[in-house]
């Protein structure tokens, strides 16, 4: 809406869609690519673009985690206002704000990470499990952690599983048509591990945040 609250989401999404592109960008110049940029889109939201084609299926895995993984950092940190913030007499207005912030990180980064072929979890899934087979199982504890999610927020069943179809649809309907130009170097065990690691524990904590935010807010 045209007011103050309005004014505050839209600032916040801002922010925090900043902050989503900065993580890619970051991860970009971490595997040396010497020119990267930030686009905004409108109405659609933000794109990193990295100064080259990538090298290794590790590359485009960490640099599509990083949007994500970046913000995770963030949730402790604004946790921690949020709880400050109750204990000071004179930083009370602070709380509201902060659990509001929250939810927006949350999910967002938490969307993002759904196993969707032009998503960041679609592209992340597809390089640490390259078989059908192992993006299934993959994707069968993405859907538990959404359910669970939803589950705590109040989300009505029908909505859910109207949500999960949607995901399942867009996921493998569009898996096979997404080729990379070049081929990559594979992954080693132990990137697989860590990669695959890092993309459920980016996932958990964003879960966490809208749970933490919405039973705070809304309860």
């Amino acid at each position: 809406g045209l007011n103050g609250h309005g004014l505050m989401l839209s600032s916040m999404l801002t922010v925090v869609i900043a902050l989503h592109e900065l993580g890619h960008m970051a991860a970009y110049r971490a595997f040396g690519h010497q020119s990267v940029r930030m686009i905004f889109i409108p109405l659609l939201g933000g794109l990193a673009i990295g100064g080259r084609p990538y090298n290794s299926r590790f590359e485009v895995a960490f640099c599509a985690l990083m949007g994500a993984g970046f913000s995770a950092f963030l949730v402790p940190a604004v946790i921690a206002v949020e709880m400050a913030a109750i204990a000071s007499s004179s930083a009370q207005w602070l709380v509201g704000p902060s659990l509001v912030f929250l939810l927006v990180i949350g999910a967002f980064n938490f969307l993002n990470l759904l196993p969707m072929s032009r998503f960041d979890g679609g592209q992340v899934l597809r390089q640490v499990f390259p078989t059908r087979d192992g993006q299934l199982g993959a994707t069968f504890l993405v859907t538990a952690g959404f359910i669970w999610v939803g589950y705590h927020v109040g989300i009505p069943l029908e909505v859910l599983l109207g949500g999960i179809a949607v995901m399942a649809l867009m996921s493998f309907a569009a898996n096979n048509s997404v080729k990379m130009r070049d081929a990559l170097d594979e992954m080693s065990g132990s990137e697989r591990l860590h990669a695959g690691f890092a993309y459920y524990a980016v996932l958990g904590i964003h879960g966490y945040a809208i749970v933490y935010a919405c039973e705070r807010l809304f309860v």
